[in-house]
């Protein structure tokens, strides 16, 4: 008797189970497909597009003086959720690398992931304010000396342009050494 009523409550249930699966499944496809980035994610918008860039190196423990120029390319990811940035560049040295700008909610910050063919990689955390981005994070290159480094991006009206400045400081932020600056320009189309 234990054996049919087993059987008899499974039947029962197991369609109505069948039934509900894809409907559960079509609600958390449509939660996901609708997420929508809020308005902190807007910012991020700033370095959207491809752009070439010119600069000078300082000599530092990473490399040689020298000058460089560049391109790098901007696009939204992940719905708006994020920021993937590729560029690359010919110099004293030839340099490309990777960066990934997230808007982290629960620490209400901007947030930047770089890392390049030299080995380098930064973790910066981003300020906006007005038309001035400042950063300032760690970094690790290859051998595994770990420097601060301090950034500053200050557009120019429209934002088609902007100059950036890096820094590094190998004693907690006593002293700062310059490390390169640059001049970036978005290209036209």
């Amino acid at each position: 008797m234990k054996t049919a009523k087993k059987w008899s409550t499974l039947s029962v249930c197991l369609p109505a189970m069948l039934l509900m699966l894809p409907l559960l499944v079509l609600t958390a496809q449509a939660q996901v497909a609708g997420a929508k980035p809020g308005p902190k994610y807007e910012k991020l918008k700033v370095w959207e597009g491809d752009w070439t860039y010119e600069g000078v190196q300082h000599t530092t423990l990473l490399g040689p003086a020298g000058k460089f120029k560049g391109r790098m390319t901007n696009r939204l990811i992940l719905n708006g959720f994020a920021l993937e940035s590729d560029w690359s560049e010919d110099g004293t040295v030839i340099a490309a690398g990777k960066e990934l700008h997230c808007y982290d909610p629960a620490k209400d910050q901007y947030v930047t992931y770089s890392c390049d063919n030299f080995g380098i990689v930064s973790v910066i955390i981003d300020t906006f304010q007005g038309n001035t981005v400042t950063g300032r994070g760690t970094q690790t290159d290859a051998k595994g000396t770990a420097s601060i480094i301090r950034a500053s991006c200050v557009f120019q009206a429209g934002g088609d342009e902007f100059t950036s400045k890096l820094e590094l400081s190998l004693d907690e932020g006593k002293t700062w050494i310059p490390w390169y600056e640059l001049t970036a320009k978005k290209v036209k189309r």
